[in-house]
């Protein structure tokens, strides 16, 4: 009863801190947003209003909301600036705030500390969204220092932050519990020793996972995009493209350098670059630890150190695991191993024969567009799906699909049967190899082929090739979702007819 009676006055004193819950504006009611805060209680939404207010932050460990006016307009978030001009940390958390106390939507420029320059948390939870972390220095973690806590970062962006040291945008230390950093973009982000875009150090076997973010163009000698010197990572739908580890004597991993232990599932790892006069390998990856790739793309990296493993390097006793995957056109080659076991792939594709292993093969890929729209490699518009008559089209192994992904890089179903692809793959329950439309089987790589409605003759293009195949076949009973079935019931009919006019024009590539 007791128990009941301190559970309901909880409740209710909850219930009575939400209705007193003030809106503090910045700068009508208070002209610094420090102000704001010392006048804030649990459960106040500080709004700040455009602008650029100079001055070092301290949330202490209020729960409360600090935002500004519109923190999904980019434009908004890029003019409602906090400026520690050089001096010291930004937005400091450092006495016991939890995932209720929420930066939303500003930006956080010119900090300049010994660890965390955008912002510091010790020990700490809070929870930061639609952020930009911009022209910040520091010795760790120049746009955020994460050490002994579990924040989470959402939709944030970090951009031309400069660490001496680990973790130009991010430096993730010794978590406490599992984090996660979703939808971010690092871009132009540098550290002088590991990390440039995002530096995990985390010995407690907690997992940090990185989903649904794009690195670009961040460098350091180890892990120009990504750096796991421990702990457990997943690297989920996650786009690593034109990264560089960069130093005069030992560079190593353009996109992810790890040396604990790391799973890249449904991501795309290209164009990235490890460069050293002296050793530069590990062109896509350096792996010193434990690496699985599922459903994962690594594609055209580069790495200067003769034999260094342009896709991919493993050294000091490190392992190798892949499934479902696509490795090709590194330079020198594509994988090299020194002093560790060989790796194992299962139903991948690999240049220079396929490997030992069932379901793999060695034939080029056939990415739709790999120079993209502008007709240049290394950038973003660079497409890697797979284009048509791909070998690794429905040549996957569905069993591998885990249940934590359902999607495939560009958020789209994951297993879906292409009806003009033989099936070479194994499903789930097992099904023989025998023709069209038997699956469905999962696809290698980062990306899922899709099912072009009303797409009659496998060109991806919805027109009148299409139309007259329907016409033919109308009123038939065929193989679902050839010779005009549209919509995969194995009649063709009206039903059918309404679809491809609805999609008369649409491509699916």
């Amino acid at each position: 009863m007791q128990r009941c009676v301190t559970m309901c006055l909880s409740a209710i004193l909850g219930l009575c801190a939400t209705a007193n819950a003030a809106i503090i504006n910045v700068p009508a009611d208070h002209p610094t947003l420090q102000g704001a805060i010392n006048a804030a209680v649990d459960g106040d939404e500080i709004i700040v209003q455009p602008g650029t207010y100079s001055e070092n932050v301290n949330t202490l460990g209020k729960r409360i909301i600090i935002r500004s006016v519109g923190p999904l307009d980019p434009d908004v978030v890029d003019a409602t600036i906090i400026n520690a001009q050089g001096s010291g940390t930004v937005v400091t958390c450092n006495t016991g705030e939890q995932i209720d106390t929420e930066i939303v939507g500003l930006t956080l420029q010119g900090g300049n500390a010994f660890n965390g320059g955008g912002l510091q948390c010790n020990g700490t939870n809070p929870t930061i969204r639609q952020c930009h972390f911009r022209n910040n220095t520091s010795d760790k973690g120049a746009g955020a220092h994460a050490f002994a806590g579990f924040p989470r970062f959402f939709q944030c962006k970090f951009t031309d932050n400069s660490a001496t040291g680990l973790g130009g945008g991010i430096y993730i230390q010794d978590v406490t519990a599992n984090t996660t950093v979703v939808e971010c973009v690092f871009v132009n982000n540098t550290a002088t020793v590991s990390g440039g875009g995002l530096h995990i150090q985390n010995v407690s076997g907690n997992t940090t996972s990185v989903v649904k973010c794009v690195f670009v163009n961040n460098t350091a000698p180890l892990g120009g995009g990504l750096a796991n010197d421990s702990g457990n990572v997943d690297v989920n739908r996650c786009l690593i493209v034109d990264n560089h580890a960069d130093d005069p004597s030992f560079a190593r991993g353009g996109g992810i350098m790890n040396n604990g232990d790391v799973r890249a599932i449904n991501s795309l790892i290209a164009s990235n670059t490890s460069t050293s006069p002296i050793d530069g390998d590990g062109g896509g990856i350096s792996n010193t630890g434990v690496l699985t790739l599922i459903n994962t793309t690594i594609v055209n990296n580069i790495a200067s150190f003769p034999g260094g493993g342009g896709g991919i390097f493993v050294e000091g006793g490190g392992t190798l695991t892949g499934h479902n995957s696509i490795c090709w056109g590194g330079t020198p080659n594509e994988i090299d191993i020194f002093n560790s076991p060989d790796p194992t792939f299962t139903f991948s594709d690999l240049p220079g024969g396929p490997p030992p292993g069932p379901g793999n093969i060695s034939e080029p890929p056939n990415f739709f567009d790999p120079d993209g729209l502008d007709n240049l490699p290394g950038t973003l518009d660079d497409d890697y799906r797979l284009g048509i008559g791909s070998p690794a089209i429905d040549a996957g192994n569905t069993s591998m699909v885990l249940v934590s992904m359902p999607t495939d890089a560009d958020g789209l179903i994951r297993v879906v049967d292409d009806p003009f692809t033989a099936d070479t793959g194994f499903g789930v329950p097992p099904r023989a190899s025998n023709g069209p439309g038997v699956g469905p089987i999962v696809d290698m790589g980062a990306y899922e082929v899709q099912i072009c409605p009303a797409d009659g003759n496998g060109d991806r293009v919805v027109n009148l090739d299409d139309l007259q195949i329907l016409l033919f076949s109308f009123g038939g009973v065929v193989a679902p979702f050839t010779n005009g079935d549209a919509n995969g019931d194995g009649v063709v009919n009206l039903d059918d007819l309404q679809l491809l006019l609805f999609a008369f024009g649409m491509s699916c590539n």
